[in-house]
């Protein structure tokens, strides 16, 4: 290593946020801020601008000269949201990365709770945080409390979400505080899936294949549901499709995902045993989901704290179990 790459190493900051950003004028500067009002202020923040055509670029490149700590970079063309997403990966200089959208806002202590608990607790690889959910004028709409991904379940049985399609807040986790070297690795290894939408659950597989997830119960993050959230944008393009190649290209999709968790899991360094109990809670689900779209019956499935009480799994800090 030259002395230069020490210097620029010794510099690194200990955290770094990646907002990749497209048309994101209406919001950003109140992300940006979010950023600039956190407690803990070693932090770098790379926006990526997939060449936006509204007032992004004068609005970014204005806040950068108030703070080094903030990076602007714009793409000369747009490469796509996944592709953005994976470049802020591949730049970040910190030993923690988290995304952060250009709509939504980070509380002041959110990276303070978040670095503490990474570096007290070497074996998890996600920190994630609940959510208040707010409109476009950032009135708060509800809150999100990740509970199944509490610190208190055992990993054995809080990692059963991270294999199941659309399990009810667990995609949110993808917003936390993450092990910068083990997303860079994930993210390179991925190729660009066919939607956004549901690209958070083949991710967080794969880190939860490689330890733990925790989320801490605090609200520390504002999501923003608006109407031109990519979300939106991305079902009102599927939704001008025709009808049957809208449900082809939505089924096709699921079965990729589907697919893609099954073989996450099947790789997992887990024993066969709980390999197989994760599956099985799957294909019940499934029958319950298929059940009730044929005649009307839902059965509630178990939460996973009676899984793991069936199990007998129930101390959190016992490490692997059998």
């Amino acid at each position: 290593m030259s002395i230069a790459q020490h210097e620029e190493q010794a510099k690194a900051p200990a955290v770094t946020i990646g907002m990749p950003v497209y048309n994101g004028e209406r919001f950003i500067r109140e992300a940006i801020a979010s950023v600039l009002n956190q407690t803990f202020t070693d932090f770098e923040l790379i926006i990526a601008d997939n060449c936006s055509n509204d007032a992004t670029r004068e609005i970014c490149l204005e806040q950068v000269k108030h703070d080094s700590r903030l990076k602007y970079i714009r793409h000369e063309k747009n490469y796509g949201a996944f592709w953005n997403f994976g470049f802020v990966v591949r730049h970040a200089r910190g030993r923690f990365f988290t995304w952060l959208a250009h709509d939504d806002i980070l509380e002041p202590g959110f990276l303070e709770h978040t670095v503490n608990y990474l570096v007290r607790n070497t074996r998890t690889v996600i920190a994630a945080v609940d959510f208040a959910i707010i409109d476009e004028f950032g009135v708060e709409l509800r809150e999100d409390k990740l509970e199944d991904t509490r610190e208190s379940l055992p990993w054995e049985i809080r990692r059963i979400p991270f294999f199941e399609f659309a399990y009810p807040n667990v995609h949110l986790c993808i917003y936390g505080l993450m092990q910068t070297k083990l997303c860079n690795s994930i993210v390179a290894g991925m190729k660009a899936p066919t939607m956004m939408t549901g690209s958070e659950y083949p991710l967080l597989a794969r880190f939860a294949a490689s330890g733990e997830i925790v989320a801490l119960p605090v609200v520390l993050r504002k999501y923003r549901s608006h109407n031109s959230s990519a979300f939106l944008t991305e079902v009102d393009k599927i939704g001008k499709m025709s009808q049957w190649r809208r449900l082809a290209f939505f089924y096709g999709n699921l079965f990729k995902l589907r697919m893609d968790l099954l073989k996450v899991l099947l790789g997992a360094p887990y024993t066969w045993k709980w390999k197989y109990r994760i599956l099985r809670r799957h294909v019940i689900l499934d029958v319950q989901f298929w059940r009730w779209k044929t005649s009307g019956t839902w059965i509630k499935p178990k939460t996973l704290t009676e899984e793991a009480r069936d199990y007998g799994v129930t101390d959190a800090r016992d490490g692997h179990l059998r």
